[in-house]
């Protein structure tokens, strides 16, 4: 499952090397199920396409974020505040 978004939420793709323990992506609740970032691609106009999996029982969730309508407004409030605060300081 694919997730493209215009902004980047700051969720992080599964990290996989060798010889180190798994370490999963973010957590993310969406729609009462829990699924894992596994990869993120940048899109050109500075969106990003997250792929999602199901949430492994194996797996420990140290943090979820949630998807959801509020959570998304805010998401977008804090990129508004953080864009304004760059915006007084110069």
């Amino acid at each position: 499952m694919t997730l493209s978004c215009p902004i980047a939420k700051g969720w992080r793709a599964r990290e996989v090397a060798p010889r180190r323990a798994l370490h999963p992506g973010t957590a993310v609740s969406w729609q009462g199920r829990v699924f894992e970032v596994v990869e993120t691609r940048p899109l050109s106009d500075g969106g990003v396409v997250y792929a999602l999996a199901p949430w492994r029982q194996d797996l420990a969730i140290r943090s979820l974020e949630r998807y959801d309508e509020s959570s998304e407004g805010a998401r977008a409030a804090e990129q508004d505040w953080k864009a304004a605060a760059v915006r007084k300081r110069r």
